[in-house]
């Protein structure tokens, strides 16, 4: 395939979302195949902005040669909003690793959500459920994340008991009361 003139451009979203028309402006079509050349169209992608990363591979075509391109697309987040959920924004975002100007891609928000998921269950609520959605804005490469959140049942102790052997001390008895950790917390 090397050598042979590129014909035309596939090109493909991963994910299928935020598709957008690619043009080139500086590397012209028609021009033998080679590494360097697939790295220039690919630069070209990438310095646009509009995507994270970029792949290139090749195939043949009546009369030369498809050059297809693997894209995934990005966006910078506007803000990030959580609805529901019982634990602090600052804690969720934190967890989340996300914040306002970050990039997202779509690929990223299950992950997003998965580590959301985790906080709620380390906090006590093992059935939490967060779905991640970036929401176009209109601006085209920005999006506002929301985290939603249903933080499920808590889990609560249902009993606290200290054993100390042989024999419990008065200052070690004092703590074991003033412990903050009660029936029915969580």
């Amino acid at each position: 395939l090397l050598g042979r003139p590129v014909i035309r451009l596939e090109v493909i979203t991963d994910g299928g979302r935020w598709q957008t028309p690619v043009t080139l402006r500086r590397t012209r079509l028609g021009e033998p195949l080679s590494a360097a050349y697939a790295r220039r169209i690919v630069r070209e992608l990438l310095d646009t902005g509009q995507y994270a990363e970029a792949q290139a591979a090749a195939y043949a075509a009546t009369g030369g040669v498809v050059l297809k391109l693997t894209v995934v697309p990005r966006r910078i987040v506007t803000e990030v909003r959580i609805v529901g959920g019982v634990l602090d924004d600052v804690t969720t975002r934190q967890a989340a690793g996300l914040d306002a100007e970050d990039d997202i891609t779509d690929n990223a928000l299950p992950e997003v959500a998965a580590r959301v998921q985790q906080l709620y269950s380390e906090r006590g609520f093992p059935s939490a459920k967060v779905a991640v959605v970036a929401i176009d804005t209109d601006e085209p490469l920005r999006v506002l994340v929301e985290i939603e959140i249903e933080p499920g049942r808590a889990l609560l102790a249902r009993e606290r008991r200290f054993e100390v052997t042989p024999v419990a001390d008065a200052a070690l008895a004092a703590m074991a009361r003033e412990y903050a950790i009660g029936v029915g917390d969580r």
